[in-house]
């Protein structure tokens, strides 16, 4: 399945604790996203810190603002493209298989972090693995172009891409939501181990596909674009590659 999000409609998903952390906020700022109303509601937000902690939830305040409209510049030209395909797979002594490529049960568990969303024991994924009827391997990339967006002001080229981040993490979210019919799920990344096996996916059974979203594998072995996320939508979980 190919579809692409417009950036609005990713909007609601976007997780703004892993945003504002992107630029060394603490994460208890990230719940001025979430306030609705006027000016005089978020002024009731700011005098809930303490006196020494309102300038930075001020400034937390102003890079919301700030990254609401960049979204709605964003919005006018760019989507985010995605990829679904459902795939067979086993678990086999102790190895989950899948396209070609092995992951041992033992190191999935002990490479997940979750450093976006609340951690869950890792036993249960592996559990849950043992249960699942197959997988659902996903891509989430955004236009190349919004790499190249603002070369010349740093600033807002940082905004770009930390909202492109979390644009291709929402893109995901969605997915799961439409494949599962629930917003229930659990988010992990898995580190390390998967580097080669995500390249080699690209390069051979997703390379077609990769190609006609654009994305390519750099001369130092990185995904671009940047945002491009590579991973697996499993009935409680979604992993990233």
């Amino acid at each position: 399945m190919n579809k692409e999000y417009s950036i609005h409609q990713l909007y609601p998903f976007i997780h703004w604790p892993s945003f504002f952390n992107d630029w060394s906020y603490d994460p208890q700022y990230a719940k001025i996203a979430s306030l609705q109303g006027c000016d005089v509601v978020r002024a009731s937000w700011l005098s809930d810190f303490a006196e020494d902690d309102r300038t930075e939830a001020s400034d937390a305040m102003q890079l919301l603002k700030e990254a609401n409209r960049m979204i709605d510049l964003l919005n006018r030209d760019y989507k985010v493209k995605v990829y679904l395909e459902e795939i067979p797979f086993e678990v086999v002594n102790d190895e989950v298989t899948f396209m070609q490529e092995s992951i041992h049960l033992e190191a999935l568990a002990n490479n997940l972090t979750f450093d976006t969303y609340p951690s869950f024991k890792k036993e249960n994924l592996v559990d849950d693995l043992h249960k699942e009827q197959s997988l659902h391997l996903f891509i989430t990339t955004t236009d190349d172009e919004m790499d190249l967006l603002f070369e010349n002001d740093n600033y807002k080229r940082k905004l770009v891409q930390t909202l492109a981040k979390r644009l291709t993490e929402a893109a995901s979210i969605c997915l799961y939501n439409e494949v599962y019919n629930t917003k229930e799920s659990k988010v992990a990344y898995i580190d390390s181990i998967t580097k080669d096996i995500k390249k080699q996916l690209l390069k051979n059974n997703l390379f077609n596909q990769s190609s006609l979203m654009d994305i390519k594998i750099t001369d130092s072995n990185s995904l671009s674009p940047n945002a491009t996320r590579i991973g697996l939508i499993l009935a409680n979980y979604i992993l990233y590659l």
